[in-house]
């Protein structure tokens, strides 16, 4: 069997300008979720800064501003193309940044909450909790966001088959209900939200594009891969509309200060 990196393979699959342009048709995240995930912020008279880590084209942010309009938010993602597509859809409404969320360049205690918005797999699970300790306030938040797909078996059962694929190989993510990031970090909760699209032939078409697997993965693996979606397609179709079931999955943890790094690499 052929081993792929499917890390770095991805990480380059979306710092491709039609990729990153495709991520318009994948789903936003609903309102009532992004209101859960911006509950129990501490309250203090310095303003509300957000992060939004490997922001994409801002489909989180957009609902972070509509929520809190009062907030400083920044977007922070390691793709030119994705940054490019959150200026055009964010506008001024945020700040852009260049940059890993491994190594984020920003400085200590910057930010109240930290959010990730389908993104938080591609993080390196040894840097990451060390830097979110670092750039977060007392009694910040981490808050993961996810969007998961219900469409069809075959899909997931491809998936499921990949060597090493990014979303599941990291042990950041071995389950939506919860969020583990180490002794530095408190467990708040999480809750699923219903969020269903219906797209149009050429948008799901684009809504595959923007999967990694796509872009990664074997060319036999993509044609089975494709046919499987093909097929849900054309059994599903109804007025010219594909439906496409999401559930979305937030769960949330807050800092405990006054830790060391050495107490934060325990495990």
């Amino acid at each position: 069997m052929i081993e792929i990196d499917y890390t770095a393979a991805g990480m380059g699959a979306f710092r491709n300008p039609e990729v990153a342009e495709a991520y318009a048709t994948r789903p936003s995240y609903p309102l009532e979720a992004v209101h859960y995930l911006l509950e129990e912020l501490p309250q203090e008279n310095m303003p509300l800064r957000i992060l939004d880590a490997g922001c994409g084209n801002g489909l989180l942010t957009d609902g972070l501003i509509s929520e809190r309009p009062d907030a400083e938010i920044f977007g922070l993602d390691q793709s030119e193309a994705m940054i490019a597509e959150f200026s055009r859809r964010i506008g001024g409404g945020a700040v852009p940044v260049i940059g890993s969320f491994n190594t984020m360049p920003f400085l200590n205690s910057r930010f109240n909450i930290v959010t990730f918005g389908t993104s938080i797999h591609w993080a390196d699970p040894d840097l990451l909790p060390t830097e979110l300790y670092r750039i977060l306030r007392p009694d910040g938040i981490v808050a993961r966001v996810s969007n998961a797909t219900r469409v069809g078996t075959e899909f997931t059962e491809i998936l499921e088959t990949l060597p090493g694929h990014v979303a599941e190989s990291n042990r950041l993510t071995p389950t939506q209900e919860s969020l583990e990031l180490g002794p530095g970090f408190l467990p708040m909760g999480s809750k699923k939200f219903c969020n269903d699209i219906y797209l149009t032939p050429k948008d799901f078409d684009k809504l595959l594009t923007s999967i990694s697997l796509f872009e990664t993965a074997p060319p036999a693996l993509v044609k089975t891969a494709r046919a499987a979606m093909q097929a849900y397609a054309n059994s599903t179709i109804v007025d010219g509309f594909i439906p496409v079931p999401f559930d979305t999955f937030v769960s949330k943890v807050r800092t405990l200060k006054g830790l060391s790094v050495g107490e934060l690499a325990c495990r």
